[in-house]
Protein backbone atom coordinates (compact mmCIF):
# COMPACT_ATOMS: atom_id res chain seq x y z
CA UNK A 1 0.00 0.00 0.00
CA UNK A 2 3.09 2.67 0.79
CA UNK A 3 3.84 1.37 -2.51
CA UNK A 4 1.07 2.63 -3.92
CA UNK A 5 0.72 5.73 -2.28
CA UNK A 6 4.01 6.90 -3.29
CA UNK A 7 3.36 6.23 -6.62
CA UNK A 8 0.08 8.45 -6.48
CA UNK A 9 1.88 11.16 -4.96
CA UNK A 10 4.41 11.42 -7.49
CA UNK A 11 2.36 11.47 -10.22
CA UNK A 12 0.17 14.37 -8.35
CA UNK A 13 2.88 15.90 -7.50
CA UNK A 14 3.76 16.30 -11.15
CA UNK A 15 0.53 17.14 -12.50
CA UNK A 16 0.70 20.03 -9.36
CA UNK A 17 4.20 21.00 -10.64
CA UNK A 18 2.49 21.74 -14.29
CA UNK A 19 -0.09 23.75 -13.05
CA UNK A 20 1.52 25.54 -10.18
CA UNK A 21 4.44 27.00 -12.51
CA UNK A 22 1.25 28.54 -15.21
CA UNK A 23 -0.83 30.00 -11.90
CA UNK A 24 2.28 30.95 -11.15
CA UNK A 25 2.94 32.99 -13.70
CA UNK A 26 -0.37 34.36 -14.02
CA UNK A 27 -0.08 35.95 -11.24
CA UNK A 28 2.86 37.49 -11.67
CA UNK A 29 2.64 38.68 -14.78
CA UNK A 30 -0.42 40.07 -13.37
CA UNK A 31 1.03 41.98 -10.46
CA UNK A 32 4.20 42.79 -12.41
CA UNK A 33 2.72 43.36 -15.95
CA UNK A 34 6.23 42.72 -17.25
CA UNK A 35 7.27 39.39 -18.89
CA UNK A 36 10.88 39.43 -18.15
CA UNK A 37 10.58 40.62 -14.75
CA UNK A 38 8.21 37.37 -14.00
CA UNK A 39 10.46 35.08 -15.32
CA UNK A 40 13.29 36.51 -13.56
CA UNK A 41 11.47 36.25 -10.69
CA UNK A 42 10.11 32.75 -11.33
CA UNK A 43 14.18 31.90 -12.19
CA UNK A 44 14.91 33.00 -9.15
CA UNK A 45 12.40 31.00 -7.07
CA UNK A 46 13.64 28.03 -8.46
CA UNK A 47 17.35 28.56 -9.01
CA UNK A 48 18.12 25.33 -6.13
CA UNK A 49 15.92 22.85 -8.12
CA UNK A 50 16.92 24.16 -11.62
CA UNK A 51 20.76 23.22 -10.57
CA UNK A 52 20.02 20.06 -9.15
CA UNK A 53 17.94 19.05 -12.35
CA UNK A 54 20.92 20.49 -14.78
CA UNK A 55 23.41 18.68 -12.82
CA UNK A 56 21.85 15.39 -12.24
CA UNK A 57 21.85 15.47 -16.53
CA UNK A 58 25.49 16.39 -16.38
CA UNK A 59 26.35 13.63 -13.45
CA UNK A 60 25.07 10.83 -14.91
CA UNK A 61 25.72 11.63 -18.82
CA UNK A 62 29.28 11.74 -17.60
CA UNK A 63 28.90 8.08 -15.87
CA UNK A 64 27.56 6.69 -18.68
CA UNK A 65 30.71 8.13 -21.16
CA UNK A 66 28.72 10.57 -22.80
CA UNK A 67 30.20 13.41 -24.39
CA UNK A 68 28.28 16.66 -22.50
CA UNK A 69 29.14 20.65 -23.64
CA UNK A 70 28.31 23.87 -22.19
CA UNK A 71 25.64 24.02 -18.89
CA UNK A 72 23.04 26.65 -18.34
CA UNK A 73 21.20 27.57 -14.90
CA UNK A 74 20.21 30.91 -16.06
CA UNK A 75 16.64 31.44 -17.88
CA UNK A 76 16.35 31.30 -21.73
CA UNK A 77 13.18 32.49 -23.53
CA UNK A 78 12.59 31.13 -27.04
CA UNK A 79 9.74 32.23 -28.24
CA UNK A 80 6.56 32.15 -25.83
CA UNK A 81 8.70 29.25 -24.21
CA UNK A 82 11.05 29.53 -21.02
CA UNK A 83 14.02 27.27 -20.27
CA UNK A 84 15.31 27.79 -16.62
CA UNK A 85 18.22 25.42 -17.60
CA UNK A 86 19.88 23.39 -19.60
CA UNK A 87 22.72 20.94 -20.63
CA UNK A 88 24.21 20.25 -23.92
CA UNK A 89 24.37 15.92 -24.20
CA UNK A 90 25.55 14.30 -27.16
CA UNK A 91 23.58 12.02 -29.05
CA UNK A 92 23.57 8.44 -27.98
CA UNK A 93 21.78 4.97 -27.70
CA UNK A 94 17.99 4.47 -25.90
CA UNK A 95 19.08 3.26 -23.09
CA UNK A 96 21.50 5.89 -21.59
CA UNK A 97 19.50 8.20 -23.02
CA UNK A 98 16.76 7.39 -20.88
CA UNK A 99 18.92 7.10 -17.87
CA UNK A 100 20.09 10.61 -18.57
CA UNK A 101 16.67 12.03 -18.97
CA UNK A 102 15.64 10.26 -16.05
CA UNK A 103 18.27 11.29 -13.96
CA UNK A 104 16.78 14.40 -12.31
CA UNK A 105 13.35 12.39 -11.17
CA UNK A 106 15.52 9.79 -9.55
CA UNK A 107 18.23 12.64 -7.66
CA UNK A 108 14.90 14.38 -6.59
CA UNK A 109 13.28 11.28 -5.24
CA UNK A 110 16.28 10.52 -3.10
CA UNK A 111 17.14 13.86 -1.60
CA UNK A 112 13.43 13.71 -0.49
CA UNK A 113 13.62 10.62 0.88
CA UNK A 114 17.44 11.36 2.58
CA UNK A 115 15.54 14.42 4.07
CA UNK A 116 15.02 11.99 6.93
CA UNK A 117 18.34 11.80 7.67
CA UNK A 118 18.50 15.90 7.56
CA UNK A 119 15.64 15.44 10.93
CA UNK A 120 17.45 12.95 12.63
CA UNK A 121 20.56 14.85 12.82
CA UNK A 122 18.43 17.47 14.32
CA UNK A 123 20.00 20.06 11.78
CA UNK A 124 16.84 21.92 11.13
CA UNK A 125 16.49 22.91 14.73
CA UNK A 126 15.28 26.76 14.14
CA UNK A 127 11.94 28.57 12.44
CA UNK A 128 14.18 29.98 9.60
CA UNK A 129 15.90 26.18 8.75
CA UNK A 130 12.62 24.93 9.32
CA UNK A 131 11.56 27.29 6.65
CA UNK A 132 14.32 27.01 4.12
CA UNK A 133 14.28 22.75 4.48
CA UNK A 134 10.31 22.88 3.59
CA UNK A 135 11.78 25.24 0.90
CA UNK A 136 14.28 23.66 -0.41
CA UNK A 137 11.63 20.24 -0.36
CA UNK A 138 9.33 22.20 -2.18
CA UNK A 139 11.56 23.08 -5.10
CA UNK A 140 13.05 19.99 -5.67
CA UNK A 141 9.61 18.38 -5.83
CA UNK A 142 8.55 20.88 -8.51
CA UNK A 143 11.81 20.71 -10.59
CA UNK A 144 12.86 17.22 -10.68
CA UNK A 145 10.32 16.13 -13.24
CA UNK A 146 11.63 16.04 -16.51
CA UNK A 147 10.37 17.60 -20.23
CA UNK A 148 9.60 16.16 -23.32
CA UNK A 149 12.77 16.08 -24.83
CA UNK A 150 14.73 14.84 -21.82
CA UNK A 151 12.39 11.91 -21.61
CA UNK A 152 13.50 11.28 -25.42
CA UNK A 153 14.54 7.37 -26.03
CA UNK A 154 12.00 6.23 -23.43
CA UNK A 155 9.54 4.32 -26.05
CA UNK A 156 12.52 3.22 -27.85
CA UNK A 157 13.86 1.63 -24.16
CA UNK A 158 10.34 0.43 -23.39
CA UNK A 159 9.76 -0.83 -26.64
CA UNK A 160 13.23 -3.09 -26.79
CA UNK A 161 12.48 -4.04 -23.19
CA UNK A 162 9.09 -5.29 -23.91
CA UNK A 163 10.20 -7.49 -26.56
CA UNK A 164 13.09 -8.83 -24.53
CA UNK A 165 10.42 -9.62 -21.97
CA UNK A 166 8.02 -11.49 -24.20
CA UNK A 167 10.84 -13.37 -26.45
CA UNK A 168 12.12 -14.87 -22.60
CA UNK A 169 8.51 -15.32 -22.07
CA UNK A 170 7.71 -17.91 -25.10
CA UNK A 171 11.34 -19.50 -24.64
CA UNK A 172 10.60 -20.31 -20.77
CA UNK A 173 13.17 -17.99 -19.45
CA UNK A 174 13.00 -16.47 -15.91
CA UNK A 175 13.89 -12.99 -15.16
CA UNK A 176 13.39 -13.09 -11.84
CA UNK A 177 16.26 -10.49 -10.08
CA UNK A 178 18.62 -12.62 -7.11
CA UNK A 179 17.56 -12.11 -4.16
CA UNK A 180 19.84 -9.83 -2.33
CA UNK A 181 19.78 -8.85 1.73
CA UNK A 182 20.42 -5.64 2.45
CA UNK A 183 20.66 -3.58 6.22
CA UNK A 184 17.97 -1.00 4.90
CA UNK A 185 14.48 -0.55 6.33
CA UNK A 186 13.22 -0.49 2.77
CA UNK A 187 9.39 -0.15 4.25
CA UNK A 188 10.81 2.76 7.06
CA UNK A 189 12.46 4.44 3.79
CA UNK A 190 9.14 4.54 1.94
CA UNK A 191 6.88 5.38 5.05
CA UNK A 192 9.37 8.69 5.34
CA UNK A 193 8.87 8.92 1.36
CA UNK A 194 5.59 9.19 1.63
CA UNK A 195 5.40 11.97 4.37
CA UNK A 196 8.06 14.35 2.92
CA UNK A 197 6.23 14.17 -0.66
CA UNK A 198 3.11 15.65 1.33
CA UNK A 199 4.87 19.13 2.24
CA UNK A 200 5.77 20.27 -1.60
CA UNK A 201 2.08 19.12 -2.56
CA UNK A 202 0.38 20.74 0.39
CA UNK A 203 2.40 23.88 -0.59
CA UNK A 204 1.42 23.43 -4.31
CA UNK A 205 -2.07 23.48 -3.22
CA UNK A 206 -1.66 26.52 -1.38
CA UNK A 207 0.31 28.54 -3.66
CA UNK A 208 -2.28 27.39 -6.48
CA UNK A 209 -5.36 28.74 -4.08
CA UNK A 210 -3.54 31.81 -3.08
CA UNK A 211 -2.90 32.79 -7.17
CA UNK A 212 -6.18 31.68 -7.88
CA UNK A 213 -7.29 34.23 -5.70
CA UNK A 214 -5.05 36.99 -6.11
CA UNK A 215 -5.58 36.96 -9.60
CA UNK A 216 -9.86 36.84 -9.01
CA UNK A 217 -9.05 40.02 -6.59
CA UNK A 218 -6.76 41.64 -9.06
CA UNK A 219 -9.14 41.53 -12.18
Amino acid sequence: MAYVLVFVELILLFFLSILLTRELSKMLYRITKNKKLTITILAILFFPGVVVHELAHLIVANLLLVKTGEIEFLPVMNGNEVKLGSVAIAKTDPIRRFFIGAAPIIAGIMLIAGSFLVLEMQIVNTLWKQILFGYILFVIGNTMYSSRKDMEGALELFATIGIILLIGFLMGISFSPPAITLNIDISEQIKNLNLFLLLPIGIDIAVISCSLITRRVLM
